[in-house]
């Protein structure tokens, strides 16, 4: 079990005093404040996601146009095989163009590496791409109502 110190210093506040004939605690550190949460940084990693996410619906919307009963199970199929690539290649072996090539591996991870927009300027061109000739496809099908 942690103590207060410990708790307290772990997230960088100073902990509260309730020694002596003073049983008041210490006034509020400004970490302490309800409802304030300290950065962790992460939204830009959190944003990376987007792209890849948007290239994996572009699929889904292009393969519901041209094969409307198998691209559900396809776009699945895709998703499962690029985030075991890109999660766990390295323990089957995967060579590092491999991974690199799923739209998860070819993301930055970003506490460990460096934002860069590259990769993210190709998946969302290619979500692009892939959702325009979707909504073409779509205006091509025979849909009964």
């Amino acid at each position: 079990m942690r103590s207060a110190f410990s708790l307290h210093a772990s997230v960088g506040c100073p902990a509260p005093s309730l020694t002596g004939r003073n049983l008041l605690p210490a006034p509020r550190h400004r970490c302490q404040l309800p409802g304030r949460r300290r950065s962790t940084g992460a939204g830009r990693g959190e944003l990376g996601f987007l792209a890849s996410n948007a290239h994996l619906l572009g699929i889904q919307l292009l393969l519901n146009g041209f094969l409307p009963r198998w691209g559900t199970a396809i776009t699945w199929t895709v998703y499962g095989l690029s985030m075991l690539a890109a999660m766990s290649g390295s323990l089957f072996s995967l060579p590092p163009e491999a991974i690199k090539a799923t739209p998860f591996g070819a993301i930055a991870r970003v506490p460990a590496e460096d934002f860069t927009w590259d990769a993210q300027v190709v998946l969302l061109v290619a979500a692009l791409a892939t959702g325009l000739l979707a909504m073409l496809r779509f205006t091509q099908r025979d849909i009964a109502v």
